[in-house]
């Protein structure tokens, strides 16, 4: 294998619409984070969202001769393709939160913190409903804390 360019490398594509047909919302985030694990898993690619497969050097070389990292080209390949993943598997508000990210690793982080403003949100409705609880606040709390990277 000639590994001085990406093409020579092979590549795990996800296709969201069969293998993540859960979209991630504001009322299924354990669901949809667990089919996202799974997959991710299952292909090996799960280094990607947790930076556990760190990026290589964008360039390789000494002194004055330097060129671009064919290793780099195909971790970022491969980094866009997990990340399209995450993107196609989240609904629009979701998308919207992570659609200035730069990596995976930097959408599957913004995710949970997505959650735990979108439970604020329900709990101030809550709390205009019901009396307050000191319960209902830690559960909410809780149940982000389980589900953080």
């Amino acid at each position: 294998m000639d590994i001085a360019t990406p093409s020579a490398y092979s590549f795990v594509e996800l296709v969201t619409a069969t293998q993540l047909p859960i979209k991630l919302s504001s009322s299924n985030y354990p669901t949809c984070y667990k089919q996202v694990i799974l997959l991710l898993t299952a292909n090996n690619v799960l280094g990607y969202v947790y930076n556990t497969l760190p990026c290589p050097p964008t360039t390789i070389g000494t002194g004055d001769t330097t060129v671009e990292n064919p290793a780099f080209i195909a971790w970022k390949l491969q980094d866009n393709y997990v990340f399209l993943a995450l993107f196609g598997t989240c609904g629009p508000e979701a998308q919207i939160v992570i659609s200035s990210t730069t990596s995976s690793a930097d959408a599957m982080s913004r995710l949970p913190r997505f959650m735990t403003i979108d439970l604020a949100l329900g709990s101030s409705l809550l709390k205009s409903v019901f009396p307050p609880s000191p319960k209902v606040i830690l559960m909410s709390v809780t149940i982000c804390a389980l589900f953080a990277p």
